[in-house]
């Protein structure tokens, strides 16, 4: 009886990710944190171009007064954790783009992760990506990416900046039959130079559909 209730309580009691209050319903972020959190979202879109290859499209825009509750955020989905507040920020996504977004039949491609997750667990934007497939029901979730590890200690601050992607090697073989058609999404959490998400286009072979959906766009001054 006494594993019930504590299994029934898990279920309907939250904690809220931000400030760690009680949610006593269903909400994902507790009424403060939420009015926060949302006082920094612009339902207009704000599409980027990236060198006029493809174009990003950030849920928020960080900048001075934002940066506060975003860095908080990003820290706060690090590792894949808060699958609730992910599936929230998808939903919030789409309320957005959606009369920006074509029909194609999509891939979500999530940024690699900079490091191996112990717990074989999806990183946070393996989630961000898994996260806006299953907000719709469509598309699929695809990770062929990984990094090149070069001795990067050695590196100077901007050779580490360019950063280099690639195909898993049992991937390469289905790069070309996998793009036509298909339009491509590159998931991360920030892009600033976009080095990242331009490393991913050229790895899968710069596709004629590709588009980058992130939580934050970071403008370099």
């Amino acid at each position: 009886m006494e594993k019930r209730i504590i299994s029934f309580l898990n279920k309907k009691l939250f904690l809220c990710p931000f400030c760690e209050e009680l949610i006593l319903d269903e909400s994902v972020l507790c009424a403060p944190c939420r009015a926060q959190l949302l006082r920094e979202f612009d339902p207009h879109p704000q599409i980027q171009s990236m060198k006029d290859k493809f174009f990003i499209y950030p849920l928020f825009s960080w900048n001075a007064k934002s940066k506060i509750i975003l860095r908080e955020l990003i820290y706060r989905l690090k590792g894949g954790e808060n699958q609730r507040l992910q599936a929230w920020l998808a939903q919030l996504f789409y309320i957005k783009y959606e009369l920006y977004i074509s029909q194609r039949q999509k891939v979500f491609i999530p940024a690699p992760a900079k490091q191996k997750n112990k717990k074989n667990q999806r990183d946070h934007a393996s989630e961000w990506a898994f996260q806006l497939v299953k907000a719709k029901g469509e598309g699929v979730f695809y990770d062929p990416l990984q990094r090149q590890q070069e001795g990067q200690k050695s590196k100077t601050r901007e050779e580490r900046q360019k950063a280099k992607l690639s195909l898993g090697s049992s991937q390469i073989r289905g790069r070309s039959k996998l793009q036509k058609n298909l339009e491509m999404i590159f998931c991360d959490d920030v892009v600033t130079t976009g080095a990242t998400a331009f490393a991913a286009y050229k790895a899968l072979g710069q596709p004629r559909h590709f588009a980058v959906w992130c939580l934050a766009y970071r403008e370099v001054r």
